[in-house]
């Protein structure tokens, strides 16, 4: 990882970032320069939450190793994540890579599917009231599941609402969001990003996804963010 260690904030801090990412392009090893390798990832940093806690920086990849090493020393890079070329080729041949999620952390706590499955249901019955809530007529009731502190590009829900109202309320004639998949980090706050896929698309159109954060407030869970994944 970076040469500062992990939990980047700033722009050249030789850090890299911590949380769930997702990949956004497949970079072929031909197509760049020996150092990185076999080739690269491009994840999604700063994601939503980053851009709300003023985290600055870019560019931050998956990639492999210079021609000449089998391994990069641990910390030797200006933020992305290295692996071996023979591992990054096993990620690059992964079927549906935007839709991977990508989880860098200092340390990883495994759980039984049980422990997971309980986390989840904690937060279902929210999701599944905002689903609802979409397929009606009540602007109120769907403001209701959204924070005041939520955020996107640069501008809050006063400033957003009109255009969430006027794009997502009224819903019932269409097929129900499908839940692609729910993901949840914990550091001072508890988030679950969830993944959602519109199947109300043309059959020739691309599959259209959205993104959407989501935090506890006072032992609700409220969005935070959502927009195009």
């Amino acid at each position: 990882v970076g040469l500062n260690g992990v939990g980047k904030r700033l722009e050249g801090d030789g850090k890299t970032p911590t949380g769930i990412y997702f990949v956004q392009k497949n970079l072929p090893g031909e197509s760049l320069p020996d150092l990185f390798g076999i080739g690269a990832l491009t994840l999604n940093y700063p994601n939503a939450l980053d851009l709300m806690n003023k985290k600055t920086g870019s560019g931050i990849w998956l990639h492999g190793t210079p021609s000449a090493q089998y391994a990069r020393a641990p910390e030797s890079t200006d933020g992305c994540v290295v692996l071996s070329n023979p591992e990054m080729g096993q990620l690059l041949n992964l079927p549906g890579l935007r839709m991977t999620p990508v989880i860098i952390s200092e340390k990883i706590d495994w759980v039984t599917p049980e422990e997971s499955s309980n986390a989840f249901k904690d937060f279902k019955p929210s999701l599944d009231a905002w689903l609802a809530a979409r397929n009606g007529t009540d602007a109120d009731a769907l403001k209701s599941h959204y924070s005041e502190r939520f955020e996107r590009e640069d501008m809050g829900l006063n400033q957003w609402w009109p255009r969430l109202a006027q794009t997502t309320l009224g819903h019932h004639v269409s097929k129900p969001l499908e839940l692609v998949s729910a993901l949840q980090w914990k550091d001072h706050a508890q988030t679950m990003i969830v993944t959602l896929k519109d199947p109300n698309q043309k059959a020739a159109a691309p599959p259209q996804y959205m993104r959407t954060y989501w935090q506890k407030e006072a032992g609700q869970w409220k969005l935070v963010f959502q927009g195009p994944a």
